[in-house]
């Protein structure tokens, strides 16, 4: 007995192969118990209609029905790759937007997505590195291969050290089968340190009489605000100094000392002036 596959399978995308095999003598002379074996093409669904042909026998047609699963989208990146390619380390200096790093990933039922609404990303340290400091850009292949995303990070103001962060790539069709699934990988963010320049706050200006502050007498004083984000300030020489723009009113050698101010943050700074000067 001979048992052929004709040509009926009206959506031949969906069909890999087709074969059919005999298995056991039913009982009679010509008759036989057969095995057909469909093998769909990977990834595709839907319906079709196989027709199978054995000789002069009346075809026999019937539909077959492919499944859809939601397949898992795969984030590809072993490692990340960036301005230092292969590293699995992302590193950023502190307050600095990060070079844009590629992340590859591939979703053979979302084509063509926003890289910003598929990818999903959780800091380790949300003080250190903000959810909303990590930003995604770009747009999946319109086909099933793999497409490249761009990540960019950037630390909370005056902060660093080192942080984990999981980027998640979910699937988001419209099938009920395994839907919401995902894939994740864990990069490691390396926040290094800058030391920030310390500031002084403005000091406005003031109005003395002559000879009223000059040397020898009580000194005229100034209250400013100090910050560095990086060191503790002390209000002494060792941190302070100044300029005189006028060494004949007030003089650059000892015509200023500093001490702590009022509060904390605060320093003081004592102003002697020379004597029957003005300016």
């Amino acid at each position: 007995v001979a048992a052929t596959v004709g040509t009926g399978d009206s959506n031949a995308t969906l069909s890999q192969s087709i074969s059919v095999g005999i298995t056991t003598n039913a009982g009679g002379a010509n008759e036989y118990d057969c095995l057909l074996t469909l093998v769909p093409t990977a990834h595709a669904f839907g319906q079709n209609t196989i027709t199978i042909t054995t000789g002069a026998a009346t075809p026999l047609v019937f539909k077959a029905k492919v499944n859809s699963v939601n397949d898992v989208p795969v984030i590809n990146n072993a490692s990340i790759s960036g301005s230092n390619a292969n590293i699995y380390e992302i590193t950023v200096d502190e307050d600095t937007l990060s070079a844009e790093y590629s992340i590859d990933v591939s979703d053979v039922d979302n084509p063509g997505m926003s890289c910003a609404s598929v990818l999903k990303v959780t800091s380790g340290n949300t003080t250190i590195l903000p959810n909303a400091n990590i930003t995604f850009s770009g747009t999946t292949a319109t086909s099933s291969a793999a497409s490249t995303c761009k990540m960019t990070v950037r630390g909370a103001q005056d902060q660093f050290t080192t942080t984990p962060i999981t980027v998640q790539l979910h699937a988001e069709d419209t099938e009920t089968t395994n839907k919401g699934i995902s894939s994740t990988r864990t990069f490691t963010v390396a926040i290094t340190a800058i030391n920030d320049e310390p500031t002084i706050g403005s000091i406005s200006t003031k109005n003395i009489s002559e000879d009223v502050y000059k040397t020898g007498l009580t000194p005229f004083d100034v209250e400013f605000t100090v910050t560095d984000p990086d060191n503790t300030i002390q209000c002494n020489s060792d941190y302070l100094s100044y300029v005189s723009g006028n060494n004949g009113v007030v003089s650059n050698s000892g015509g200023i000392t500093f001490a702590d101010g009022s509060s904390s943050g605060k320093c003081k700074a004592s102003i002697n002036t020379l004597p029957d000067a003005y300016g």
